[in-house]
């Protein structure tokens, strides 16, 4: 509670300051976005930028359902407005913030969509869309409904035309973030989430058995290098035991060998281990 309520203070205060700020008229606005737009004075940028960062404030309060914190989405709104700023043309008879405003609010929804979740989601526009507009057509069409009735997941789909599951896919997304593993487990008397969760480590015996799987298999594979030439030695070194293979081409250069040698190679020196290690790996 004191954080959000430290947050509310910094952004009643941050308002406070850039509503010192006068609005520009429509006639100094047209002449400070000419004069930017040719001399491209740092000054002139600033004073547009700051003339209109009360309405980046704004817009970002409508994003408030996403429970992001609002400082952080004027933050992101800002570098919108200087982007609008620096690629606005004045000549073409518009104000400033009706051209910035698309910009705002393209990077506003990009940091909603970065931080929503560890899982990435919105990455086709049909997504982006989705994850913007489904709650809101959800409520314009039941609010149109007569009967009170819920809207359909194939209602929505039309309207957004988008499939009916991605409509389902996403109310899951929607509904269920992201929680931390700190958090404490419901009707436990103590503990949290991440006290319960199952350990991905092995248990000691699965370790044991392991520890012992790869020292015979080491030994089976060490007797059968014995019995490769140094071609099929280099290349099974290189290519199957090595962290980061070099590529087939790579190899046949050091050997001196065209690269679908190399591959032959590989293919001989895996069946000549299988047959070799087969018997050695249950010795």
């Amino acid at each position: 509670m004191a954080a959000s309520e430290n947050a509310h203070r910094e952004l009643d205060l941050y308002v406070r300051q850039i509503s010192k700020v006068p609005l520009l008229s429509p006639a100094e606005e047209s002449r400070l976005a000419f004069l930017y737009r040719r001399e491209r004075d740092p000054s002139v940028e600033q004073q547009l930028v700051l003339a209109n960062l009360r309405f980046v404030v704004k817009i970002a309060r409508q994003y408030g359902g996403y429970r992001l914190p609002l400082l952080d989405l004027v933050q992101e709104g800002n570098l919108g407005l200087v982007t609008a700023v620096r690629k606005f043309e004045p000549e073409r008879g518009h104000r400033l913030i009706s051209y910035a405003h698309w910009w705002i609010r393209a990077h506003m929804q990009s940091y909603i969509m970065r931080n929503w979740s560890l899982v990435k989601i919105g990455t086709t526009q049909a997504q982006r869309r989705l994850f913007f507009r489904l709650r809101s057509t959800r409520q314009q069409l039941e609010q149109q409904q007569l009967n009170g009735e819920a809207a359909s997941d194939a209602a929505l789909g039309l309207q957004l035309c988008v499939a009916t599951q991605e409509i389902s896919n996403m109310e899951t997304r929607l509904r269920d973030r992201d929680h931390s593993l700190d958090l404490p487990v419901v009707d436990a008397c103590q503990g949290a989430s991440v006290d319960v969760l199952q350990s991905a480590a092995p248990s000691q015996e699965e370790g044991i058995i392991g520890k012992q799987l790869r020292q015979r298999l080491r030994r089976a594979i060490d007797a059968s290098m014995a019995m490769l030439s140094p071609k099929e030695r280099y290349v099974i070194q290189h290519r199957l035991l090595h962290a980061e293979p070099p590529t087939l081409l790579q190899i046949g250069k050091v050997l001196r060998i065209s690269r679908e040698r190399v591959r032959q190679i590989e293919g001989e020196v895996i069946r000549k281990l299988r047959q070799l290690m087969m018997p050695r790996a249950v010795a």
